[in-house]
């Protein structure tokens, strides 16, 4: 079973391989390329078989001379050393010529908010007004309508997301949940009412053709210290700190959202944030004001095109 769970990692490595046949000590793989047969004696690997002697003759020697060095037997699971066995794969069979692996191949697929400044900022305005003018009773339904729209623009390592909450149910949760923060004397609304959006909002929103759930899994405490030391930390750095506390409050958020069965990363950093933020804040003084329409759309393009899905 070692074996098959090397393989796993192995097709998995290289994206287009996929095991067609196993059985005793034999798999077969199958690439765009072609057909490998990989043997597995002792520990698991051995020698490979090529489709001429002259490639098979190469490949054993290059497995031979990783066998000396590092002997099947010191092969544990799970570990670190599995990226090592599987960089002995990709040497043999790039070496012998049998299979070309591009080096970006699997590089994540890029992330991106594609909605324009007009488009943006007249759906937050929208949003704000109707809310205004019917004191808050068509807040629920207006925020539905923009994360509906904010979904149909945002795109995660390559995949479309949807939004399918409704207004309706968000208006009955907001009823439920401002009596509990008028019976706690607003204690609920303090703690609960972040808490609530965040997980209501990530189990509406999912990758378009996928089937797995999503969630938010963090809880009430940590993201109420979250929120704390987001907003101390550029009150006593005199707002210095302000880019570290932003990328620390996204890092989080995504550490605990799990978009159709895929955990989010961010991977933006405070400092490329911070020089962004320089080069923002020179735009909008050259242009007198005008170019700070723009900030909240591209402060919000910078953090989407920073969020990843995890492989796991």
């Amino acid at each position: 079973m070692e074996g098959i769970y090397h393989m796993q990692l192995f097709c998995s490595e290289y994206g287009n391989g996929r095991i067609v046949n196993w059985g005793g000590k034999r798999m077969t793989v199958r690439f765009e390329q072609g057909e490998i047969d990989f043997w597995f004696p002792l520990a698991f690997y051995g020698a490979l078989s090529a489709t001429n002697e002259e490639d098979e003759r190469k490949i054993k020697e290059l497995i031979r001379r990783w066998t000396v060095v590092n002997p099947p037997e010191k092969v544990k699971f799970p570990d670190v050393q599995q990226t090592h066995y599987i960089k002995i794969y990709r040497t043999a069979l790039e070496e012998s010529g049998l299979l070309t692996v591009s080096e970006t191949k699997n590089e994540p697929e890029p992330s991106a908010f594609t909605a324009g400044v007009l488009e943006f900022f007249a759906v937050e305005f929208v949003t704000a007004l109707v809310s205004m003018v019917t004191f808050g009773i068509a807040a629920p339904f207006m925020i539905a309508w923009q994360l509906r729209w904010m979904a149909e623009g945002t795109v995660y390592s390559g995949r479309q997301t949807e939004f399918d909450g409704e207004g309706t149910e968000l208006f009955m949760n907001y009823i439920k949940w401002w009596l509990l923060s008028v019976i706690t004397l607003g204690i609920y609304a303090a703690l609960y009412l972040p808490l609530n959006m965040n997980r209501w909002t990530a189990e509406h929103t999912h990758f378009k053709d996928a089937e797995a759930r999503s969630y938010f899994d963090g809880t009430v405490w940590q993201l109420f210290g979250v929120t704390v030391v987001s907003a101390l930390v550029p009150v006593v750095t005199l707002g210095i700190g302000s880019f570290w506390a932003y990328c620390y409050r996204e890092r989080w958020l995504c550490d605990h959202t799990v978009i159709g069965g895929k955990r989010l990363n961010f991977t933006g950093t405070a400092m490329e944030y911070f020089i962004r933020c320089l080069k923002w804040y020179g735009l909008t003084f050259i242009t007198l004001g005008i170019y700070g329409f723009w900030l909240p759309l591209r402060a919000h393009q910078w953090a989407v095109s920073h969020t990843i899905t995890a492989n796991t």
